[in-house]
């Protein structure tokens, strides 16, 4: 009879001790579940480096600009990539440098996706200002481009061959204007392969949520805006330009008849003006960013 309850209490020891074993474990899960990645780390990251004085706001032709050249490199290496420089001579003397990643797909069909890394623009005279939405926001939204297809599985092909270009010298005065993609043009021999360019310049802030649209092309390229606009939450402003028109890397494309679309934050709503000191991250929208960076893979993957 003593034994029986021995062997009784023994085991509702081990019940409780299990229980209590058990409440443990999964309080430490609960706790571990609790400390969360900070949402956007690696774009801060990013942006603070681009905008940082050691950059001196990217004006073309200065150390800051050459500096943040190899720190775009150096992030596009370290996600598995070999990205190709294109160097240039400005008419100044300048030397300039585009930096172009290529992701083959399953076609020979390209599209390319941009964004000029030079910041200050040339007619300032201002020792620094960050340049964060001018356009450090459009290099962050490309480098999280390139780090979603690195994660990509396997089975995730690209039906299209992908070019991510930083281009250098959009601010450049000097004609030929949007120094870095008109050299790209004029020079790339397998241009006629693209089917569409897409533009990311200053759409980091985040201004009553509109979204400019600016495009030129045929109806594919009408009805690609068309399915942005159903499947995205913002306040559109569009524009179906002309061949040869615009202000932004754009151009040099569309000058020479290829289609393209670009995304901008609408030119007065910006709550920091551009080319100015208070063109700073401090108004910098990073879930804006992810959704354009969500847009350009779209393209990429649907077009």
């Amino acid at each position: 009879m003593y034994r029986g309850l021995i062997i009784q209490s023994f085991i509702i020891l081990l019940i409780l001790f299990h229980a209590l074993l058990l409440a443990s474990c999964q309080k430490q899960i609960i706790e571990v579940d609790v400390v969360q990645v900070e949402p956007f780390k690696l774009q801060k990251s990013w942006l603070d480096s681009l905008c940082s004085r050691t950059f001196a706001g990217r004006k073309v032709g200065t150390e800051g600009n050459k500096l943040a050249a190899q720190y775009i490199e150096d992030e596009v290496r370290s996600m598995g990539y070999s990205p190709v420089l294109q160097r240039f001579e400005h008419k100044t003397g300048d030397r300039l440098t585009n930096i172009l990643v290529e992701i083959e797909g399953t076609k020979d069909s390209l599209i390319i996706i941009g964004a000029h890394f030079d910041g200050q623009h040339e007619s300032t005279e201002s020792l620094h200002y960050p340049a964060a939405n001018d356009n450090a926001s459009g290099v962050v939204t490309i480098l999280s481009i390139l780090d979603s297809l690195s994660r990509r599985e396997s089975s995730v092909k690209l039906p299209y061959t992908i070019i991510c270009a930083f281009w250098d010298g959009e601010e450049a005065c000097v004609s030929p204007a949007f120094k870095g993609s008109s050299y790209f043009v004029s020079t790339f021999e397998r241009l006629k392969e693209t089917v569409i360019y897409a533009n990311i310049d200053s759409i980091g802030h985040n201004h009553e949520n509109r979204l400019f649209i600016g495009y030129y092309g045929n109806e594919r390229v009408e009805l690609l805006v068309k399915s942005i606009k159903e499947k995205w939450n913002f306040n559109y402003e569009t524009k179906h330009r002309e061949k040869g028109e615009g202000a932004s890397d754009y151009y040099s494309f569309s000058k020479v008849g290829i289609s393209n679309i670009s995304f901008s934050d609408p030119v007065f709503s910006c709550k920091n003006p551009i080319h100015s000191t208070l063109d700073n991250s401090s108004a910098i929208s990073f879930e804006r960013i992810d959704a354009i960076k969500d847009i350009a893979l779209s393209i990429c993957l649907n077009y």
